[in-house]
């Protein structure tokens, strides 16, 4: 493998590394006068950028240190959440760091100082860090993105870098008030888990009380209202014609412990779904009697029991979209749990959307490398699959526009990028 941002992104948490000075930093270490700090910090685009001769690009993040300030780090949703330690330029408590990304990658990103020890194994560092004090980036002209990863916390500010060539997310805006549907809280209560939640429940524009409709439920409601404009999304692709009016669940977890007990391939959450969130919903709405236009949605684990749910109950929920599915998890010592199970059974009347992010890890642990083999598997079985691998990491801000790319692979016409096994996605 050539040296690159692959290589670079990939490093372990402890280290960091040393590129190459970016030209406008290096110019000021040439001259630390007043005037050309000015000029640096009113005349430049941050993060700086430079096109390499390979096509990618070398980011170089800029932070300006207080006075007795810790190490500086970057957080961003690479593999493990990278955590790189920027470097001294020894001008004026000006730290940097230099990465080489992909040309078109999206990604949010802060800046975190004086974190604590890390303990513990990689993903419970990683849940750590998510909740580590961080900022976004003050030069960053970019307005900042809004992320909470429980309900219960409060939305945290994330910077945003779009490279030239970043796939474009055409569905993020409102639309006129005459094409938006209608949002409500509501609770749900669950005997199978012993357990009750707040649900988000969208009903598109022009609702009609006696059609039937479909259906996608989503879990993690506290990220598919807040970082991923779920309803927006909709109701634009209504509008447009890209999909049919359908009915929208955002499901939300109990507490922070409950998401993985759930989501992580838990047969009684399933039979929750399929045996008591359906006949809920069928008691308020009429709902389409086709599996194939029930989808199960979500990301990280959301994808995954999505896709283990409609595993265990292809009759009731036909459709999986999953973004950057865990498909790596395992119980105990088994890895790729459910990849293994569909291996093993007669193909089901399921479809699926998949997709996964260059940044996110290649190997069998990994959800690039285990979200690939999941697609072999599905496409050597027959199942109608569409898949695409994103440029960018375990982030919202491309799930919040591959969302809709699952919406219209699963509902309507794909989007030429997707990629699928030569099998139709249509019912």
């Amino acid at each position: 493998m050539r040296p690159g941002w692959l290589g670079l992104l990939l490093c372990t948490l402890a280290g960091s590394v040393r590129a190459e000075l970016a030209p406008p930093l290096q110019q000021l270490r040439e001259d630390a006068s007043p005037q050309a700090l000015e000029r640096f910090f009113t005349q430049r685009q941050f993060p700086l950028r430079q096109r390499l001769e390979n096509g990618d690009w070398r980011i170089t993040f800029v932070w300006r240190a207080a006075p007795g300030e810790g190490d500086t780090r970057l957080l961003w949703p690479a593999q493990g959440i990278n955590t790189r330690r920027f470097e001294e330029l020894g001008v004026a408590d000006i730290r940097y760091l230099s990465l080489e990304v992909p040309a078109g990658l999206r990604a949010s990103y802060r800046f975190a100082s004086d974190l604590p020890a890390f303990n513990g194994q990689p993903r419970e560092r990683i849940r750590q860090l998510m909740h580590a004090q961080a900022r976004p980036d003050p030069l960053n002209p970019t307005p900042p993105l809004y992320e909470r990863h429980a309900d219960a916390e409060p939305l945290q500010a994330v910077s945003l870098l779009e490279l030239p060539g970043a796939v474009p997310q055409p569905w993020l805006q409102p639309v006129a008030p005459g094409q938006a549907g209608h949002s409500q809280r509501l609770q749900w209560r669950s005997d199978k888990l012993g357990n009750s939640r707040p649900l988000t429940l969208y009903t598109p524009p022009g609702y009609q009380a006696g059609r039937a409709y479909p259906l996608l439920v989503l879990f993690d409601e506290h990220a598919y209202t807040a970082q991923v404009p779920t309803a927006v999304i909709l109701d634009n692709l209504i509008a447009a014609g890209e999909i049919p009016p359908m009915l929208a669940v955002m499901l939300s977890n109990p507490s922070r412990n409950s998401r993985q007990r759930e989501l992580a391939c838990n047969p009684l959450f399933a039979d929750a779904l399929a045996h008591e969130l359906l006949p809920w919903l069928a008691a308020r709405h009429r709902l389409s009697e086709r599996a194939s236009e029930r989808i199960l949605a979500g990301s990280s684990y959301g994808g995954l029991a999505a896709a283990c749910a409609a595993y265990r109950y292809p009759g009731h929920f036909g459709a999986v979209l999953s973004q950057s599915g865990s498909f790596w998890w395992g119980p105990e010592s088994e890895v790729q749990w459910l990849t293994n199970r569909l291996r093993e059974t007669p193909r089901l009347p399921l479809r699926f959307y998949l997709d996964a992010g260059l940044l996110e890890g290649a190997d069998a642990r990994g959800i690039l490398g285990s979200t690939r083999t999941l697609r072999q598997v599905l496409c050597e079985k027959g199942y109608p699959v569409a898949y695409q691998a994103f440029t960018g990491g375990h982030d919202y801000a491309a799930w919040r526009g591959t969302l809709a790319d699952g919406l219209r692979a699963l509902l309507g016409a794909p989007p030429e990028r997707l990629q699928g096994c030569g099998s139709t996605l249509k019912p």
